[in-house]
């Protein structure tokens, strides 16, 4: 297996949009070619309405120029400073999955997105409850976005939630247990809530077979508010069909950190899918912890940053990639009032990577910031049916 493809960084400037996207651009020597954009805007004083009005033309102009040639828009995520009252000024139909989340940008704006496409993909009509289909390759890849419930407490919401989720998976003859990758799991009032969601996430597992003796999966617990006010937990999940059993692998960087069950958790620190010719890399919510599962760095926000960062560049190597293969990045802090020092410094460090910095509080106080990301690393390996 070889290595020899790298994420290329493009950044495109719209001056009379007020808007910058940055994004990264993998292109491997064959098949398809995946892009990820994350696009921000600069003019905090516009109404909600005018931001979403320039987001939206600035993502049109994205989608028809020379970076996306023949690709598909498949998947965006529109974080939003207050979505019970923006979400209806997005336009009635959108194709592709589309995430809303109440994360407010901290960068002054009331909307940041982030955009994925793949060339030559394309989206199936076909109707699955909570879901959309996307065909490429030999694969499917399911995305299900703003699964919610109604039900009691955060507990009966979560098991609710799942449930609607492998009810979904199982219409197309899939399960938890085989194609479930990845989880966004929002908590409204993360530090109140958490552990009700955390006991049905758990149970739900067991029932299904998924332990610590097998695999959990890939996954980000935060804080976020839905557009439904009731909604204590609402959640994304990201499932592939077509994949063989030794496709998926699981990082773990013992010397960095303990595995999450070790404190009553149920996820993977990153997943790993292998195709013929990249791999997908998924890194899970990651914050300044050691391998006793403590805070380390407790109230440093620059400290815990820098840590976090070394304990994904050590997730990464497990997987034969590095930190030049991410390919986007979204940075949780719980204190708006350190975005300028975490900003500057990631400006500094990753002056190029499309990344969004929203406000949401991780699941335990004592961490003040968190990172999740995905990564393309390039192989080349007969085994597999390529991407």
């Amino acid at each position: 297996m070889s290595k020899n493809i790298s994420v290329e960084y493009k950044s495109i400037q719209i001056d009379n949009l007020n808007t910058e996207i940055k994004l990264s651009i993998f292109t491997p020597k064959k098949g398809a070619s995946e892009i990820h954009g994350v696009i921000t805007l600069s003019n905090p004083l516009l109404s909600a309405e005018q931001q979403i009005m320039q987001l939206n033309l600035a993502l049109e102009h994205l989608s028809a120029s020379s970076v996306t040639k023949d690709a598909v828009l498949v998947w965006r995520r529109y974080f939003m400073s207050d979505p019970v009252n923006q979400y209806h000024l997005l336009s009635t139909y959108i194709s592709g999955a589309i995430s809303i989340v109440g994360q407010p940008p901290l960068n002054q704006s009331k909307i940041t997105l982030w955009c994925y496409f793949i060339q030559g993909a394309s989206i199936n009509e076909e109707i699955v409850k909570g879901a959309t289909l996307v065909n490429h390759s030999a694969f499917t890849h399911i995305y299900h976005t703003g699964l919610n419930s109604r039900l009691g407490n955060e507990y009966d919401q979560t098991a609710d939630i799942f449930q609607q989720l492998e009810d979904s998976l199982r219409q197309k003859m899939l399960h938890l247990t085989d194609h479930l990758i990845r989880t966004w799991i929002f908590v409204q009032g993360v530090d109140t809530h958490y552990l009700g969601m955390i006991k049905a996430r758990k149970e739900m597992f067991d029932k299904v077979g998924l332990t610590d003796e097998t695999h959990y999966v890939a996954s980000t617990g935060i804080e976020g508010r839905s557009i439904y006010l009731d909604s204590l937990v609402f959640m994304d999940a990201y499932s592939v069909a077509g994949l063989e059993q030794n496709q998926i692998s699981y990082l773990r960087a013992p010397h960095f950190m303990c595995p999450t069950s070790n404190y009553g958790v149920t996820f993977e620190r990153g997943t790993v899918i292998e195709y013929g010719d990249r791999r997908h890399i998924f890194i899970s919510g990651t914050a300044s912890i050691d391998t006793s599962g403590d805070v380390v760095f407790p109230f440093q926000i620059i400290p815990q940053t820098q840590r976090t960062i070394e304990t994904i560049e050590a997730l990464l190597k497990e997987a034969d990639a590095t930190l030049k293969d991410i390919a986007q990045l979204i940075v949780y802090l719980r204190d708006m009032a350190d975005y300028q020092l975490v900003n500057e410094y990631l400006e500094n460090e990753f002056p190029e990577l499309p990344k969004v910095i929203v406000l949401a509080p991780v699941c335990r106080p004592g961490w003040l910031i968190e990172f999740e990301c995905i990564a393309i690393s390039s192989v080349s390996n007969s085994i597999f049916h390529p991407f």
